[in-house]
């Protein structure tokens, strides 16, 4: 049922603020004196209640309508924050997902139930109709379980993917700069020539390291020593 009384046509702040005073437990009287006091408020009233003010009634009708919608959504919205929170917090204590946690939890104390449903029927067995039931659960429970597992081996494919992609980089990359060096072996050049290598070189180490390089296993290309080649005379120039 939509609310048409005259506190629900009012501006969204001045409810707000209406339903703030309200949960600070303000009273009614002087709700009513700042309800009226407003200029919008005011504006309301002439336009649709021809001028009639609001009075305490009208709070208390506010109060078990409008109000309880809204402290409702106030509370689940705020226990919600706190349980994500409090769940974070956990997580990051048992550094596992939560609902791992959960899962065990109630798979143990399913497991529990059962056998004191057991117990507890007539001639010490279940019926049909509860068997099925219990048969279900136990189904569902374990479909989350190999869930989990494919999960679980899903991200483990990846991280191992994602590392034979920055191997084939580095064994390319190695390739590469080989090539590179055994065409520059070819021919001698000048010192400026081989300064840029140098820089050329540890540019490269600088830009790569945080993909390719390890610890101990940095590139062992070095430039060729000027005036040595290892295939071609050198030219001779007048």
């Amino acid at each position: 049922m939509t609310s048409i009384g005259k506190i629900a046509r009012l501006p969204h702040r001045v409810r707000e603020e209406l339903n703030w005073r309200l949960r600070e437990g303000e009273k009614r009287r002087r709700l009513v004196t700042w309800l009226n006091s407003l200029p919008n408020v005011q504006a309301v009233l002439n336009d649709e209640f021809a001028g009639r003010p609001i009075r305490e009634q009208n709070i208390s009708q506010w109060r078990k309508g409008g109000y309880r919608v809204w402290l409702a959504q106030r509370v689940a919205v705020e226990q919600g924050r706190e349980m994500c929170v409090e769940v974070a917090e956990m997580q990051r204590i048992c550094n596992v997902p939560m609902t791992d946690h959960l899962a065990s939890f109630l798979g143990a104390h399913y497991a529990v139930a059962i056998k004191k449903a057991v117990r507890d029927a007539a001639g010490g067995s279940l019926d049909l109709k509860t068997l099925r039931t219990m048969c279900g659960d136990v189904v569902a429970l374990r479909r989350g379980e190999q869930e989990a597992q494919w999960l679980s081996l899903e991200q483990k494919r990846l991280k191992l993917d994602e590392e034979e992609s920055v191997v084939r980089s580095r064994i390319n990359l190695d390739r590469e700069l080989d090539s590179l060096r055994e065409f520059l072996d070819r021919h001698q050049y000048s010192k400026e020539a081989k300064a840029a290598w140098a820089d050329f070189m540890q540019e490269l180490r600088d830009r790569n390291r945080g993909k390719f390089e390890t610890k101990g296993n940095e590139s062992t290309c070095t430039p060729p020593q000027e005036g040595k080649g290892t295939g071609a005379e050198s030219v001779k120039t007048d």
